[in-house]
């Protein structure tokens, strides 16, 4: 559905954008006759290109925190188990003991990004099976705006808002993504930079979000 009301999402207040901008993919009838299964970004946005003075359309995924903050400590948490279970009479350095838990136990991160992955490329597909109609009545949802995109030029972004998430950790994770969707940009021929990562900083600072006073609880 189309929307011109602001979008709360992860503590986040987002917009309002422009009529015919917003495509609220996540609450569209498309999105929920097929939901179960199928795990879907927050908003498709109609935004300006710097680069090319045409329109990008940027899939939205909103999210409270990175594991970043807590990898540290819940890797501490599971060494110390680890280290209960060894047999006393084996010696094991930390390095040994470190190596065996990141076996045995998936990466936070990797967790993270591989279920942010599976947004954005649902999110492609299923905004491209709308606008082809393959969906009964699902371009109906489209505003003339998005029914208008020249599905053969327009570039598709990848942006992940992060409402507390420290700068320096943004790269890593940025980094992440993009080695998990290359498959993706590939085939797909995206244009970069094809993905974004931003706090709540940066995300205001592109006008995506308001001010926290402006959220109502």
């Amino acid at each position: 559905m189309m929307t011109t009301e602001p979008i709360i999402e992860s503590d986040l207040m987002f917009g309002a954008f422009p009529e015919g901008h917003c495509f609220y993919i996540e609450k569209s009838q498309t999105y929920k006759r097929i939901e179960s299964g199928v795990k879907m970004v927050e908003f498709l946005l109609l935004h300006p290109d710097a680069k090319t003075n045409k329109t990008a359309i940027w899939m939205i995924e909103a999210k409270k925190s990175s594991p970043n903050s807590k990898t540290h400590g819940k890797l501490q948490e599971s060494m110390n188990e680890v280290r209960k279970k060894l047999n006393s009479n084996l010696e094991y350095s930390e390095a040994q003991i470190e190596n065996i838990v990141l076996e045995l136990t998936p990466h936070p991160l990797d967790v993270y990004v591989k279920e942010i992955c599976n947004k954005f490329v649902n999110a492609l597909t299923l905004f491209i099976a709308i606008h082809l109609k393959r969906h009964s009545k699902g371009d109906s949802e489209l505003s003339e705006d998005f029914k208008q995109v020249d599905l053969s030029r327009v570039r598709f972004v990848f942006v992940l808002v992060i409402k507390d998430c420290k700068e320096e950790w943004l790269l890593p994770i940025k980094e992440a993504l993009n080695k998990a969707l290359r498959p993706t940009i590939s085939t797909w021929n995206l244009l970069p930079p094809s993905i974004l990562v931003l706090n709540e900083d940066l995300a205001r600072k592109k006008h995506l979000i308001k001010s926290q006073d402006n959220i109502i609880a």
